[in-house]
């Protein structure tokens, strides 16, 4: 008598199963509904890269880094020390510098006591990016030198104000679609921000053949004339070794007839050459 098992739909969240919780997809309304697996949509990354910047750990790579207070405690002495009377940073930017220094460690401080894996971790970290972006921004306008530095420092200044007022926005919005723009805003001004402070540079052009011709090509050997290398044949060793083949009976082997040299597994490329040539010289002297 057979007996048929009722399944669920969906089981609680705490009795999921490991194999369900890696192959269950979940919709991502941050990408226009798309299924993705679980732990990898928008959210569960900005959560992750919460954590990770609490913690100090590198993304994706392992290793140790900064924390974020660590990096909040290093801009305070770097614009404490900008702000002496030592420094010859102008006394404006050197203010300048301390206030973004001071939010930037309060909101680091703000990001490492927010509980983790939260949506108050989240929003903190939001925030610490930002003021991030102003100290930075702060900094390269402080230390800018000549015309054009100047102007990429005020366009980089711009940008973290960007920046600063998109995630206020994120952060004062409740509804989800307005708070989903104001995130799609949020992420267009950290790119922008990013591509002023680190401009990419121009990748050189890879060489074509004409510039640097190969040699094993058929048009390079007759232009350079050389001639083609010998590749050794699959699963013979490069160089021959110098014990002899057991079935060659070229060098006092074991007397079988050459024929079987090719079915000998151990047998080299010069085994095979040596082999070969003595046929040739057979059949010239029979002839």
């Amino acid at each position: 008598m057979s007996r048929r098992v009722h399944i669920d739909a969906t089981p609680a969240l705490d009795v999921l199963p490991t194999h369900w919780l890696i192959c269950a997809q979940v919709p991502d309304p941050e990408q226009g509904d798309q299924l993705r697996p679980v732990g990898h949509t928008k959210k569960s990354h900005r959560r992750k890269a919460a954590t990770q910047a609490v913690r100090g750990t590198r993304p994706g790579r392992g290793g140790r880094v900064p924390t974020c207070v660590e990096v909040a405690a290093a801009a305070v002495k770097k614009a404490v020390a900008m702000a002496s009377d030592d420094s010859a940073t102008p006394a404006g930017a050197a203010i300048v510098a301390v206030r973004a220094a001071r939010v930037l460690d309060a909101a680091a401080k703000d990001l490492d006591r927010a509980p983790h894996r939260t949506d108050e971790s989240e929003d903190a970290h939001m925030m610490y990016r930002a003021a991030e972006c102003c100290w930075r921004a702060a900094v390269a306008s402080a230390e800018a030198v000549g015309d054009a530095a100047v102007a990429h420092a005020r366009a980089l200044v711009d940008a973290a104000a960007a920046i600063d007022a998109a995630a206020r926005r994120v952060a004062a919005d409740v509804e989800p679609e307005v708070k989903l723009a104001a995130r799609r805003d949020l992420e267009d001004a950290e790119a922008a921000f990013e591509s002023l402070y680190k401009p990419k540079k121009a990748r050189r052009p890879r060489p074509t053949s004409r510039r640097s011709p190969s040699c094993n090509n058929a048009s390079s050997r007759r232009r350079r004339g050389c001639r083609r290398r010998r590749r050794p044949m699959a699963g013979a060793p490069r160089r021959p070794t110098s014990r002899p083949c057991a079935c060659s009976g070229l060098r006092g082997g074991g007397g079988v007839m050459p024929s079987l040299a090719w079915l000998c597994p151990t047998t080299t490329h010069d085994h095979r050459r040596r082999l070969s040539r003595r046929r040739r010289q057979s059949t010239r002297t029979t002839r």
